[in-house]
C-alpha cells in the first residue's frame, strides 16, 4: 500500500484553498485535486509499505512526545517551473525542526534513501502540460494573495486510493496544539 503524511488544512484557510482549486480546475479544465485529496501540506513525500502498523504507533509515540507549538502562514503563490503550482507556506522555526525531526524518523521505517529538503506548500494545480502552467500561473498571480495563521496540531497519514485518490488513513493530533 502506498501512504502519504501530511498536515491537513481546515477551517477558513482549508475552505479558501478547496475553492480556488475548484475555481481553477474548472477555468482551465484540469485535473480535479480537490477531489482527490484535502489541502495539505506534505510532509512525507508518498511511500510504499507492506505493514503501516509501525508507522502508526512511531506517529502515535512521536505526537504524543513532541509539543510543537508553532502556527503555519499561507501567505501568497509559487511554482515549481511548469509542473506545479501552489500557495506559499511559511512555519515558524519549531515547526520546521520538528518537522525534520519526523522525517528522519519516518525514512528510519519506510525508506533507507535520502529525501529531498522540505520544501512546505500546498498545491494546487500539478499533472497539467507545462505550457497550461504558464496560463495557470498568469492568472493566479492577479489573484489576491492569501493571508492565514493556522496552528499546526494535527498530523494525517493518508493512503493511496489509485488513480491519485487519497482517504485519511488516520489523524494524530499533537497534544499541545489540539483543535478545538
Amino acid at each position: 500500500m502506498v501512504y502519504l503524511v501530511a498536515y491537513v488544512i481546515e477551517g477558513k484557510a482549508g475552505m479558501w484553498h478547496r475553492e480556488l482549486s475548484e475555481v481553477i480546475s474548472k477555468k482551465f479544465n484540469i485535473w480535479k485535486i480537490y477531489k482527490k485529496i484535502p489541502p495539505h501540506i506534505t510532509l512525507y513525500r508518498p511511500f510504499d509499505i507492506i505493514d503501516i502498523t509501525p508507522v502508526k504507533m512511531m506517529l502515535s509515540q512521536w505526537t504524543q512526545e513532541h509539543a510543537v507549538p508553532g502556527t503555519i502562514t499561507i501567505s501568497g503563490f509559487g511554482r515549481f517551473s511548469d509542473q506545479v503550482v501552489f500557495v506559499t507556506t511559511e512555519v515558524e522555526p519549531m515547526v520546521g525542526e520538528a518537522v525534520q525531526h519526523l522525517r528522519e524518523q519516518l525514512t528510519s521505517l519506510v525508506s533507507k534513501e535520502d529525501f529531498p529538503n522540505w520544501h512546505p506548500h500546498a498545491t494546487l494545480v500539478r499533472l497539467v502540460a507545462p505550457e497550461t502552467i504558464g496560463v495557470i500561473w498568469e492568472y493566479i498571480s492577479k489573484l489576491e494573495r492569501p493571508s492565514f495563521i493556522v496552528p499546526f496540531d494535527v498530523i494525517t497519514l493518508f493512503r493511496s486510493l489509485g488513480d491519485n485518490v487519497w482517504a485519511v488513513e488516520e489523524v494524530f493530533p499533537l497534544i499541545s496544539n489540539s483543535r478545538e
